[in-house]
């Protein structure tokens, strides 16, 4: 793949067969949870988005396998009975499978499928292959955000940005990331601007259209996460 295909790609798939072996597990999980964010909506049981959420703290360090295998069985058990609920049962198979992926040892393997299974679960929900396209579009939109230009990885941020207003750009950073509140990117471009950075391709990212997620990697860059 080319940087121009990367920056072009509007598939996941041929995005992670990239990136094998060239980025952390953490990212991968994340990208698996993410793409269940992206089809929150259609998670109408509290347990699949339980799920969900214990995936992206084992990626963190915070969760345990064992937990983990508590929803494998709890999804397993969800009774579904009309072809309306087809949607949501899709949905609750891609939550539980962000569960797996996340405990696997194979995350790259486990994303791509838990990329596939969100996208049909859009695609079962309006039976039209526009909407297919357009979910495989936002998935390698998401990969743009959590792992960037990966052909021009992003150079350290000098400590006087880091250390500005008494740490306010790493502050910022926390609360999108522990809150999920990607709402707040451009007011951390402002922050990082007041701070004297001048990387545009960071800036431009934050105060672009997303989507965001976590593990965005100009919040992992502040947060000094891999």
């Amino acid at each position: 793949m080319t940087e121009a295909e990367w920056l072009d790609c509007t598939r996941p798939e041929p995005m992670l067969q990239f990136l094998r072996g060239k980025v952390s597990k953490r990212k991968l999980r994340l990208f698996a949870c993410g793409c269940c964010r992206r089809i929150w909506r259609l998670l109408t049981h509290e347990r699949s988005r339980r799920a969900v959420e214990a995936a992206e703290r084992f990626a963190d360090g915070r969760a345990s396998k064992a937990e983990l295998a508590s929803f494998w069985v709890e999804l397993d058990d969800l009774p579904f009975h009309s072809e309306q609920e087809v949607p949501s049962y899709a949905a609750t198979y891609a939550a539980r499978g962000s569960a797996w992926s996340a405990a696997s040892s194979v995350p790259r393997e486990a994303a791509s499928e838990e990329a596939y299974s969100a996208v049909h679960s859009k695609y079962w929900d309006w039976r039209r292959e526009e909407v297919l396209s357009a979910a495989e579009q936002g998935q390698a939109a998401l990969l743009r955000c959590l792992f960037g230009n990966p052909f021009h990885p992003p150079p350290p941020l000098p400590d006087a940005v880091l250390a500005w207003n008494d740490g306010t750009v790493g502050r910022i950073a926390r609360s999108i990331y522990d809150e999920q509140a990607f709402d707040r990117m451009p007011i951390l471009a402002d922050a990082l601007l007041d701070a004297g950075c001048g990387n545009e391709e960071l800036i431009a990212h934050c105060r672009g259209a997303g989507p965001h997620a976590r593990g965005c990697w100009v919040v992992d860059l502040l947060l000094g996460k891999e």
